[in-house]
This record gives structure tokens, C-alpha cells and sequence, in this order.
């Protein structure tokens, strides 16, 4: 027969193994629901990210699309002005001035109807200036 301490040893042999079999369980349980947390949080992630990367592509190719036209209308209106009969010559500087008075006026105006301060200078960037040395 088996003594009384052999089986009470044994019982609690058995308890600490049930416990330590139940307490890597429950670690392996909340590894798991850490790393579907981590997993989830990375689709919404990339979810967001290729929602982003969709718009600014969109946005980048109405951009070029856009400056494409805006040159290929330009071009098509710089050649149209300069096969018009007169074209090749300068503008006068009375009409060039008028135009940029003009257009600063309209600077003004606009600026002005946004509340941002207005430019002073009548100049436009990009305007050719009168030449000099005209033959």
C-alpha cells in the first residue's frame, strides 16, 4: 500500500502541473488577442494609407492633366498670334503698360476681396518687358 505522503505528494504534484498548464493558457490566449489587435490596427493602417495614396494620385494626375492643356493651349495661342497678320511685331509700350495697370487693378481687387493685402506692383511674373532694342 501506498503511504498517506506519496499520494498527498503526488496530488500536489498534479495541482502545480493543472496550474502551470492553465497559467501558459491563458499567456498564449493573450498573445494571441495582443497580436489580432496588432493585426487589425495594421490593415486599418494600410487600409487608410492606400485610401491616401488613391487620392494623391487622382489629385497628382488632374494636376498634370491640367498643366498639360494650360501648355498645349498656350502653345496653340502663341502660334496663332504670331501667324496673325501683325504678329511679329512688339507690342507698343503705351498698350503693354495699359495692360499691366490693368491687370494690377484686378491683383487689387482680388486681393482686396480677400482680405490679404494687395500688391502695389502692376508687374506680372512672367510679363515681357518691353524691348529696347527692337530693329
Amino acid at each position: 500500500m501506498i503511504p498517506f505522503v506519496y499520494k498527498l505528494g503526488g496530488a500536489a504534484l498534479f495541482i502545480a502541473c493543472a496550474w502551470l498548464y492553465v497559467t501558459d493558457l491563458r499567456h498564449d490566449r493573450d498573445a494571441a488577442r495582443t497580436e489580432a489587435a496588432r493585426a487589425q490596427q495594421a490593415e486599418r493602417t494600410a487600409t487608410a494609407q492606400a485610401g491616401l495614396n488613391t487620392s494623391a494620385s487622382q489629385a497628382v494626375e488632374a494636376a498634370q492633366s491640367r498643366a498639360l492643356t494650360i501648355t498645349v493651349k498656350a502653345s496653340e495661342l502663341s502660334h496663332a498670334v504670331s501667324v496673325a497678320p501683325g504678329g511679329p511685331e512688339p507690342v507698343p509700350s503705351s498698350v503693354l503698360e495699359l495692360w499691366r495697370a490693368g491687370i494690377g487693378e484686378l491683383r487689387d481687387e482680388a486681393a482686396a476681396s480677400h482680405g490679404a493685402p494687395g500688391s502695389s506692383s502692376p508687374d506680372v511674373a512672367g510679363a515681357v518687358s518691353p524691348s529696347t532694342d527692337a530693329k
